[in-house]
């Protein structure tokens, strides 16, 4: 069957279970609940749009555009994010995903999308529709040159669900003027938790009196190591408390380093070099973008990627 006789169509909510089974076979990890679950519970699932590939009267490959809205700068945009892209075994390497970016692109232009995201391990593949792959540092720290006692007069305790309302003003605040952040409800980050269990391995907050003033969270890293990848404080004595604990807990595991995949914003260097007397930063392949009519230009993209103030946080991934 050639490409010209392919049915491109948008997914009914009767078809996220086949959607939801081609993924679970295509992936192997995670399973088709997980796909279903989260297509289902997205709490902007009624704004998200679901196409596949039809061949034969088979779904032969697919792709989901979540929708979100971000930070860009003094705005906010609307993000198309990407996702759940997969193609049946017996149907790859017929150029099928490309197929679909191309309509998926048209559809999110015709939908008021204003920016493209997504994140993905073979960026060859999505360079040919025009998204550009950034870069994010990556903090590596020896646990060997953690500095001393921490002395911030902060108490430091495991993130609860009843601190959620709470920590959204300090998320917000955190990322007022940048770009790339999403816009965080309580409603995203419960579904986020709920689906990616394994990016709360060790999460914390650090409070004054019964005020929360920052928090973190860090999942496996890689060779074993245990990776931050959220940091939000309102001041770096309090940013401090949380990465020496987490730091603390990491040599209580018998790791040797902490990997840190966080944006070189000035608190977060300034706390990084606080904490540990040796450190180190590299910059790692991170999100995919794409400029869409009405969203900043390809130009303005990479500007900011290159200045190191675009991040989009692991937590919002979709």
């Amino acid at each position: 069957m050639s490409l010209d006789q392919l049915l491109i169509a948008e997914a009914s909510p009767e078809a996220l279970d086949a959607i939801a089974a081609l993924c679970g076979r295509a992936f192997g990890t995670p399973d088709a609940a997980w796909f279903a679950q989260g297509m289902r519970t997205d709490p902007h699932a009624a704004e998200a749009i679901t196409l596949m590939a039809i061949a034969e009267g088979e779904i032969a490959s697919t792709l989901r555009i979540f929708a979100r809205e971000i930070r860009w700068q003094a705005r906010w945009l609307r993000l198309g994010g990407i996702g759940n892209v997969a193609t049946a075994p017996e149907h790859r390497g017929r150029g099928l995903a490309n197929l679909l970016m191309h309509h998926t692109i048209e559809r999110m232009a015709q939908r008021g999308f204003e920016i493209a995201l997504l994140f993905t391990g073979v960026p060859r593949v999505y360079e040919k529709s025009g998204f550009v792959l950034t870069a994010q540092p990556w903090f590596r720290a020896r646990l060997d040159s953690l500095r001393g006692e921490d002395l911030a007069d902060a108490a430091v305790r495991p993130l609860r669900d009843e601190d959620l309302p709470h920590l959204l003003p300090l998320f917000d605040a955190f990322n007022g003027g940048r770009s790339g952040p999403a816009r965080r409800t309580e409603a995203l980050w419960r579904w986020s938790r709920a689906l990616n269990a394994q990016d709360d391995t060790l999460s914390l907050v650090a409070e004054h009196g019964h005020t929360p003033v920052a928090y973190a969270r860090a999942m496996p890293g890689p060779l074993g190591t245990l990776r931050v990848h959220e940091l939000i404080a309102e001041d770096i004595e309090s940013a401090g408390a949380l990465l020496h604990a987490i730091a603390s807990h990491a040599l209580d595991l018998g790791h040797r380093e902490i990997v840190l995949s966080l944006p070189d914003w000035p608190l977060i260097r300034r706390t990084v070099e606080d904490v540990f007397s040796h450190q180190t930063s590299t910059p790692q392949p991170a999100a995919m973008w794409r400029s869409l009519p009405g969203g900043p230009s390809q130009d303005e993209i990479a500007a900011l990627a290159h200045s190191g103030e675009l991040h989009f946080w692991a937590g919002d991934r979709f």
